[in-house]
């Protein structure tokens, strides 16, 4: 049963057992001990609600301290120059507690507590703010030293203010490609449709263009040459021209420049470098021939004279060119051109030589038109001469071609009789060498001048061009 103690019940039965015991004796002896009992846990907890009442005190008294401030009103200061301090305005009397007279005159001011010693600022009285403090004076700047007198101040240049967000990118430059020559069929792509193109039409980076029917040639502002009969783009990357071809083929020759032309075509690439190729796309696949130069596709070698196909798996092996309809009447590329309506740049010999009408004429000793290029004309594969000439009583034509080594190479030939215009194509590898007939001009020979002579009474020359004839 609960409260049982076991030694209590043996006090009781030994006392009620004990001689001279009356009868009861243990029980009133049961109830007095557990009155006492009872007494002492009344005692125990009286101590303890007088132990929270004080703490509970305590916690209010700090907070009171902590959050009321004490601090009277301060005296007003008349201290600062001579003008009298404003009066402070009345303040209404608070009324004290009954029984305790009101602070008279001759009643000691209450201490003014020290601030805390956390406390940085002295506080203001009446609100518990810290006191402002009085701003430092400002230091003098040091003066700068003095510059020698023959020091020259160079301005800073004003950086320049970077766009805003609203503030649009500038335009990229247009780069010109070419232009469309007369009596060419051509369609551009601009503002989001297609046109016809006009003879004298500028074709910039980017425009992208397609053969309205047959073969459309261009010759490209940097030089280079090229025939396409379907659609492409042109235009430049890091500093290579660029052709992506969309659809049938496309000829390029870039012999003798240094720019090398990056085509792309079903997300394939070909790469020439000074020379002449053919390509053409069908099918997911992208078709490379090299004709001459330096070739590449999808980073393997193209040998001259073939042809290799290239898709997105692999690059195919090399297959011997059969020829293609694209190559048929391409129009020769002019290397270097000499129209006499006035000096070439090289110079004529001087020999008794004149411009008259757009020709240069001689009719003296030593029966010689020559003059020099500038400085010299590199010869490049299929490469001729052509000349418009015209004779007065010639038996007989020499053209010498020389080297920068005085090789000399020579044609001879008998003109036609009459008095009218002639026209001669040559092909450079065909002229032999003077002392040596087994031998002939190659490409990559550097020709120093152009000189015709002739036996006869006088000779007349129109022009004088030499051009590259694709075969």
């Amino acid at each position: 049963m609960p409260g049982h103690d076991p030694v209590d019940d043996l006090v009781r039965r030994s006392i009620a057992n004990a001689q001279g015991a009356p009868a009861g004796f243990g029980a009133r002896v049961r109830m007095r001990a557990q009155g006492d009992m009872a007494a002492r846990r009344r005692a125990r907890v009286a101590w303890l609600r007088a132990g929270v009442s004080v703490a509970a005190a305590a916690l209010l008294v700090a907070f009171v301290l902590m959050y009321v401030d004490f601090t009277p009103p301060a005296k007003p200061d008349t201290a600062q120059g001579n003008e009298a301090a404003p009066a402070p305005a009345p303040q209404a009397e608070t009324p004290t507690p009954e029984g305790q007279p009101k602070p008279g005159p001759d009643a000691p001011a209450p201490k003014e507590p020290a601030p805390a010693a956390n406390d940085p600022l002295p506080r203001e009285p009446g609100n518990g703010s810290p006191k402002p403090q009085p701003e430092p004076e400002p230091k003098p700047a040091p003066e700068p030293a003095p510059k020698p007198e023959d020091t020259v101040e160079t301005p800073k240049p004003e950086p320049k203010p970077e766009p805003g967000p609203t503030e649009a990118p500038p335009a990229p430059e247009r780069v010109l490609i070419a232009t469309v020559p007369e009596n060419v069929k051509l369609r551009l792509f601009e503002n989001a449709q297609w046109r016809d193109a006009i003879a004298g039409d500028p074709i910039v980076a980017g425009t992208r263009m397609q053969a309205r029917r047959g073969n459309v040639d261009l010759l490209l502002s940097g030089g280079e040459q090229v025939r396409f009969d379907g659609e492409i783009t042109l235009g430049v990357h890091e500093g290579a021209l660029l052709a992506e071809l969309h659809d049938d083929g496309l000829y390029a020759d870039n012999l003798g420049f240094e720019r090398e032309l990056l085509v792309r075509g079903e997300g394939l690439e070909s790469r020439l470098t000074a020379g002449a190729a053919l390509f053409s796309v069908s099918s997911g696949a992208l078709t490379a021939t090299c004709l001459e130069g330096r070739l590449t596709l999808g980073g393997d070698v193209v040998e001259r004279g073939t042809e290799r196909k290239a898709t997105s798996r692999a690059v195919q092996r090399a297959k011997e060119f059969q020829g293609d309809a694209l190559l048929k009447g391409i129009p020769a590329r002019v290397i270097a051109r000499y129209d006499f309506d006035v000096e070439p740049t090289g110079g004529l010999y001087g020999d008794g030589e004149r411009l008259e009408g757009g020709a240069v004429v001689m009719d003296q000793k030593p029966y010689y038109i020559g003059f020099r290029h500038n400085a010299t004309l590199t010869v490049l594969p299929g490469m001729c001469v052509r000349l418009r000439f015209r004779c007065t009583d010639v038996e007989r034509l020499e053209l010498e071609q020389f080297l920068a080594d005085n090789t000399m190479f020579k044609h001879v030939w008998t003109p036609a009789k009459g008095s009218d215009w002639q026209e001669l194509e040559l092909k450079l590898a065909d002229i032999p060498a003077r002392e040596d007939a087994g031998m002939r001009l190659q490409a990559g020979d550097a020709l120093r001048n152009f000189k015709l002579h002739f036996v006869g009474n006088k000779l007349e020359i129109d022009w004088v061009e030499f051009v590259r004839l694709q075969e």
